[in-house]
């Protein structure tokens, strides 16, 4: 049983093979009237072009050439078959019969131009997918050797001391400032001294409040030169100075 699809396609077909036959015929007259040589072979020409165009733009998308290639043609063919009808019997024309002769060469050039710009599409898509492929695909990465040596002994944990956290008394914190103040009131008040003297700092392993810290209690360096000796902003220096003036309060007995 026939679909509508299928009775579109065969009625696309049965069309197609009329308007052939007919316009055949017609630019075969053509042909011969305009004195080629070789009469049916021009028709077969033009619409030998008609039908590499059309697949042309079917596999470039958005080619403007291929698209210009089939406008020409399609053109040329609808040409001739006016020019069949509306001639009179006889001879063409001088200017008609130029024409039509310059029409194989012409196509020779063009068709011979699609297939390089074809090529050269292919040739770019392949590329492309090639390129896809490996980003999906990449390469498996070799396995590390394994170590000719085993690795040495771990450090016993009993020989590991923990680190001394016995609170500091306010005054050993930062010589100088009041005991009997509550933190609050020491953090505001405490006034920097200004200096522009930097002491050295040796060891780079420590982390920066450490350091900071430490120039805080052995000398009276400003926010703004301990912010530059360790590499950090002046807010910051002065968050950490008022967080070690309340832990200082806080650890007095």
């Amino acid at each position: 049983m026939l679909t509508p699809a299928r009775t579109a396609v065969t009625g696309t077909v049965v069309i197609i093979a009329l308007s052939s036959v007919l316009s055949f015929a017609s630019q075969s007259d053509v042909a011969r009237r305009s004195e080629v040589s070789i009469p049916v072979l021009w028709p077969l020409i033009v619409d030998g072009l008609i039908i590499v165009a059309t697949f042309a733009v079917l596999a470039v998308r958005g080619s403007v050439y291929a698209w210009t290639m089939l406008g020409s043609s399609a053109s040329i063919s609808i040409a001739a078959n006016i020019l069949d009808a509306a001639m009179p019997h006889g001879p063409m024309p001088a200017y008609i019969a130029a024409g039509v002769a310059a029409v194989p060469p012409v196509a020779l050039v063009a068709v011979t131009h699609l297939s390089v710009h074809l090529a050269r599409h292919t040739s770019a898509t392949n590329h492309a997918a090639s390129l896809s492929d490996r980003a999906a695909s990449p390469e498996p990465v070799e396995p590390l050797a394994p170590l000719e040596h085993e690795p040495a002994e771990p450090w016993p944990a009993g020989e590991i001391s923990a680190p001394s956290v016995a609170p500091r008394r306010w005054d050993d914190v930062l010589p100088g400032v009041p005991t009997d103040q509550p933190a609050s009131s020491v953090a505001e008040h405490y006034e920097e001294p200004d200096t522009d003297e930097l002491p050295v700092v040796e060891d780079v392993t420590r982390e920066p409040r450490d350091i900071a810290e430490d120039l805080m209690r052995e000398t009276n360096l400003s926010n703004y030169a301990i912010a530059e000796q360790v590499g950090v902003s002046e807010a910051t220096v002065r968050r950490w100075r008022k967080a070690l003036l309340i832990a200082g309060v806080a650890s007095r007995p």
